[in-house]
């Protein structure tokens, strides 16, 4: 099961501009993967940046990084990368394997991000559509 939170935007030290954090906990395979899709494509289809906070990413496997990817090419379709903060074992090891160290960009401003509110993916929750998360998280214009 993966959990994922929504974090509140953050506004980067570099350009001022606004990162969303989605961390992202447990295991993220072929179960977990639609989950995780579920919550993320949405968020990067607005072109703000995405981060995913893997420190509490504990097994990831081959469809897992097959779903990293897909997400990373829908953020490459929106003009931006996808990044990933934080640190998981599991992940370093794999990008490891496969021949990809350092496949994923990790801005320094999203590496001290904590997690808020958990939202437990694959369970009712009070975020009925991404629209919500996206609505409350993305600053409104001036």
């Amino acid at each position: 099961m993966v959990n994922s939170t929504t974090q509140a935007p953050h506004r980067g030290s570099r350009d001022d501009e606004t990162v969303l954090i989605v961390p992202i906990a447990g295991e993220l395979d072929i179960c977990t993967v639609p989950q995780l899709w579920a919550r993320v494509a949405g968020m990067i289809a607005t072109g703000v940046p995405v981060a995913l906070d893997v420190n509490g990413l504990t097994f990831i496997d081959a469809c897992g990084l097959s779903g990293l990817l897909t997400l990373e090419a829908a953020a490459a379709q929106h003009g931006r990368p996808l990044l990933v903060a934080g640190f998981s074992p599991a992940l370093d090891r794999l990008l490891g394997l496969t021949g990809m160290p350092g496949r994923f960009p990790a801005p320094a401003e999203t590496l001290r991000l904590r997690t808020t509110q958990p939202v437990r993916l694959g369970a009712t929750t009070d975020i009925t559509d991404i629209t919500d998360i996206i609505a409350t998280n993305l600053p409104h214009p001036a």
